[in-house]
């Protein structure tokens, strides 16, 4: 039932796509030139959202059989968003992290052709979780003494 639901928001009476919409380029537009790989990836990914909104909203046949599909795909597409706006705000604190695990998320939910991933992301984030391993093993061996 809630995906239809959500439907029902999406539609013209509560204008919740156009929201939807507007907030996702809102962040794609505040991110900095040198995320610019980013905001390609967001802006494709609402493109195909809108295909999506759009045949399963032309008729109660699609609604019913798309409906969940859709909820899924819009929940997957705002978590990245919104990786990709800490991304932004980290990078203007000169961090990277933020930016490599929105990039691997991205990955994720819409994989790149065989081979082809972020290998600079991918190690970035590899490079992260080892130092917050080395700490957390430090810390241990710490409490022990």
């Amino acid at each position: 039932m809630i995906p239809l639901e959500l439907l029902r928001l999406l539609g013209a009476k509560y204008r919740g796509w156009e929201q939807y919409r507007s907030r996702v380029q809102e962040i794609a537009g505040r991110l900095p030139d040198t995320l610019n790989k980013l905001r390609s990836a967001l802006e494709a990914r609402l493109r195909a959202d809108g295909e999506a909104v759009s045949i399963t909203m032309r008729n109660e046949e699609n609604a019913q059989r798309y409906a969940r599909k859709l909820l899924h795909r819009l929940s997957q597409t705002l978590a990245f968003a919104l990786l990709c706006e800490e991304a932004g705000e980290a990078h203007g604190r000169g961090e990277t992290l933020a930016a490599h695990s929105a990039w691997r998320y991205g990955e994720q939910i819409d994989p790149p052709a065989f081979a082809s991933e972020d290998e600079r992301a991918r190690r970035g984030v590899w490079e992260a979780l080892e130092g917050e391993s080395a700490m957390a093993e430090k810390a241990a061996e710490q409490e022990r003494a």
